[in-house]
């Protein structure tokens, strides 16, 4: 249940941004997503000893707090961007294949970033065994995630050592 609920919240929440921020920023926030993985999985050692100097965090969740900062940094400064381009081409494209696009692409991003983390919170133990094993979503999670990662290092091709990287968490 713990797994489930996030699952469907986040799905929700792609229908509701799609439809309304529409395909444009949906292209970006993909393109926000595929940079700020780029340069979280390239930084997230450097910046997990800088945390380590910074906080009092333990080194189990050092490298997993350090990838969420450097993802979410990337991810805001795009968005940004993507909004001020939103907002031009509103003037020209505000159709109805707009929002259902958008609504198609956020509901696979939100979703696919979840799984994401659940999978990976699970790996460093974060979530306990009860919940995983509860959990209607996580069959799923844990089947599809491997090869959305895989697909994804066959995009971007650095990725895959990256990940492998994240696999030994």
């Amino acid at each position: 249940m713990l797994i489930d609920v996030p699952v469907i919240l986040l799905l929700l929440l792609g229908l509701y941004k799609g439809y309304k921020r529409g395909l444009i920023v949906a292209v970006f926030s993909m393109a926000a997503i595929i940079a700020g993985l780029v340069i979280a999985f390239k930084t997230f050692e450097w910046v997990a000893v800088w945390l380590q100097t910074q906080t009092t965090l333990s080194g189990q969740w050092m490298s997993f707090v350090a990838f969420l900062m450097v993802l979410a940094i990337v991810m805001v400064v795009v968005h940004f961007l993507a909004n001020l381009l939103q907002q031009t081409i509103e003037l020209l494209w505000m159709g109805l294949l707009n929002k259902l696009l958008g609504m198609v692409l956020y509901v696979f991003l939100y979703v696919s970033i979840g799984a994401i983390i659940m999978y990976y919170a699970a790996k460093v133990h974060v979530l306990s065994n009860t919940v995983i094993q509860t959990s209607k979503c996580y069959p799923y999670i844990q089947k599809n995630v491997p090869i959305l990662l895989h697909k994804a290092g066959m995009v971007i091709p650095f990725l895959e050592q990256s990940i492998h990287q994240l696999r030994t968490i």
